[in-house]
């Protein structure tokens, strides 16, 4: 895991720890951070808690205060519920905690509320999706011309040097497809390999090989 990730993967698991808290909806923007989401999550989150500590050692009673009643000729003002500075603007509203509980925790990765990042079904898709796969005879061809390249580039080169340490081969000949061919016995081996060649002849010969020949995934257990 890169050091990136690293401390998103951190970022994300303080947020579910603090998700509870009613203005965990500051640390949102934190989870944003593309640079180093933890430490602004956690410096987001001192923050908060500083704040809620402040008004009730604020609030504590002072000893032997004296109680301080209303002053003559004045009454006694009436409480304002209300902002106290600016004005809200009207069509929008700050999201409160309350709402970010309700609607579930946040993902850091697809930035959409109701799961987390372990279980974004985007990252999902895009790490196991599988690939379409072209026919049988259209992956040959491919390979077909690369070992067309090779075979060229060898002519140039001077032709490639047999090695003196393999013996003698034991070969016979095998029918494939209505045709004759030269076959490598391995008596150390499980499966038959069989050239893509072959199965390009047997298509040029008028075969179907996309419906003849079965396909079977590999085991890479």
């Amino acid at each position: 895991m890169s050091g990136k990730a690293l401390v998103t993967e951190r970022a994300h698991l303080l947020y579910q720890q603090l998700v509870h808290w009613p203005d965990s909806y500051h640390l949102i923007e934190a989870l944003e951070d593309e640079n180093d989401a933890y430490g602004e999550l956690k410096d987001t989150a001192k923050r908060i808690e500083r704040r809620n500590q402040t008004p009730r050692n604020g609030s504590a009673p002072v000893a032997n205060a004296p109680k301080r009643g209303p002053e003559v000729g004045k009454g006694e003002r009436p409480r304002v519920e209300g902002t106290v500075k600016g004005n809200p603007i009207p069509g929008k509203r700050k999201p409160q905690g309350n709402d970010v509980r309700a609607k579930g925790p946040l993902c850091f990765k697809c930035k959409e509320t109701g799961h987390f990042a372990q279980d974004c079904s985007r990252t999902t898709e895009k790490h196991s999706g599988v690939p379409p796969r072209s026919s049988l005879s259209a992956r040959l061809a491919g390979k077909a011309c690369r070992v067309a390249e090779v075979q060229r580039w060898a002519a140039r080169s001077g032709g490639i040097a047999e090695c003196p340490l393999f013996g003698e081969k034991m070969s016979t000949e095998l029918e494939v497809f209505g045709r004759r061919w030269k076959g490598l016995l391995d008596t150390g081996s499980e499966i038959s390999i069989l050239p893509p060649k072959i199965l390009l002849q047997a298509k040029h010969d008028g075969y179907d090989i996309d419906s003849d020949v079965p396909e079977f995934p590999i085991d890479e257990s």
